[in-house]
């Protein structure tokens, strides 16, 4: 199975976004079904996500390892880290859609985050500002933040959402 992954591997190298090869990948990784599997195929698909924070696939990749192809739901505790990975991609583009769309799937597992994740969302606005751009345009932080307002629920959140 490690032969065939960094096979595979080589293929993304060439074509980060082959979906073929995502395709081949999860297969593998469902059919091996290995902790240890897991574990290496988060830092792979960091290691892409490093390289282009722009790679949907690769974001698509982190979900599917996180939750072992998709059979469990995060703990509380793994949704909060990956939730603060997801808000430090927002920070390194907030104009890509991938971590606000990563974000808000962990959120909508564990709703508890919410408020915690719309004030980190919220703090995402200061990048733009230090970097003389105009946070109201930017509309992939803005639809993150309604997702999570409206989330949160309450009647405040709820007004400020619209």
């Amino acid at each position: 199975a490690r032969k065939e992954l960094n096979y595979v591997a080589k293929v993304l190298s060439e074509d980060a976004k082959n979906y073929h090869a995502w395709t081949h990948r999860q297969w593998i990784l469902r059919a091996v079904d290995s902790e240890d599997f897991w574990k290496a195929e988060m830092e792979f698909s960091h290691k892409l996500i490093i390289q282009d924070v722009r790679n949907n696939s690769a974001w698509n990749q982190r979900w599917f390892a996180s939750h072992r192809g998709l059979q469990k739901p995060l703990d509380d505790d793994n949704a909060q880290k990956e939730a603060d990975y997801a808000i430090n991609g927002a920070k390194l583009d907030p104009y890509n859609e991938s971590p606000w769309r990563y974000l808000i799937g962990l959120v909508r597992e564990v709703p508890s985050l919410a408020s915690k994740y719309e004030t980190k969302a919220a703090e995402v606005r200061q990048v733009l500002v230090n970097a003389n751009r105009d946070a109201d345009t930017c509309a992939n932080l803005t639809s993150a933040r309604i997702d999570l307002l409206e989330m949160m629920g309450d009647d405040e959140s709820l007004k400020q959402a619209i």
